[in-house]
């Protein structure tokens, strides 16, 4: 069976897709994850996540999914904690009484001090409809996260660092940039501390230079669901979060082994 998939993935590149526009929805999915974007063009679909029991009485928050599920709630709800905690109990998210409450106290905290701390950030912003040629007849197509003159894009994501959010605000910065917008995008997260942060995209481009990444990018999303590409997230995050390449290249292999 292993052949047989070794033969799949290294046989002639399939067809190309031969569409004029790409939804930018769709090239932030990719990048989330090239390797799991050519399978799904195969009709395969692989877990993301352990998948949360519903069967039996919770004793915990569930697993790194559902905790990040729940702090995004916590970061798009007005909803006061008592009042939030009581929906989580009765739909089953977290377990019942005090136990419940005591798990939910700490996510509850980090959703609203991330909130608060990105504020600021969102006053004024709108959204900006993506329609960028980019040549021989293809446009990229879609709708940005808000943002304002200035600063670009804000993403928010209620979780600690991960490149991959930093990567999706980068290429929503370029789009919005493409579309005539200053400001190249800044991402709020957790730190390992769980405390709030902004990472900004470095290097604001005009619209001709953001528009040339975006081609390229769209040149590796087609080439990327033709034949699978060897750009695996959590190795290049392992690494990128290493003190030097050494210790990136180690971290790397930890992850590859792991």
């Amino acid at each position: 069976a292993r052949r047989e998939a070794a033969g799949l993935l290294s046989g002639a590149p399939l067809p190309a897709l031969g569409v004029t526009s790409v939804d930018l929805s769709d090239l932030l999915r990719f990048f989330d994850h090239p390797p799991r974007a050519f399978l799904r063009r195969l009709g395969i679909v692989l877990p993301e996540a352990e998948a949360a029991a519903t069967d039996h009485e919770r004793f915990d928050l569930g697993g790194p999914l559902q905790i990040h599920q729940l702090r995004k709630e916590g970061c798009d709800q007005a909803s006061a904690a008592d009042e939030l905690v009581r929906d989580w109990q009765r739909r089953g998210r977290i377990p019942a009484g005090a136990l419940g409450r005591q798990l939910a106290w700490p996510l509850i905290a980090q959703a609203d001090a991330l909130r608060a701390d990105s504020d600021a950030d969102r006053v004024g912003s709108v959204t900006r409809e993506v329609r960028v040629d980019l040549g021989h007849g293809r446009r990229l197509i879609g709708v940005s996260e808000p943002g304002r003159e200035g600063l670009g894009p804000v993403l928010i994501h209620p979780g600690k660092h991960s490149l991959r959010y930093l990567v999706r605000t980068w290429i929503h910065g370029l789009a919005w940039q493409a579309m005539g917008g200053t400001g190249a995008g800044r991402c709020w997260q957790l730190t390992s501390a769980c405390k709030p942060k902004a990472w900004d995209v470095p290097a604001p481009l005009a619209a001709d230079g953001a528009r040339a990444l975006l081609q390229a990018l769209v040149a590796t999303r087609d080439a990327g669901l033709r034949r699978p590409l060897p750009l695996l997230p959590d190795l290049v995050e392992a690494w990128a979060k290493a003190a030097d390449d050494v210790e990136g290249l180690d971290a790397a292999r930890q992850c590859w082994s792991a």
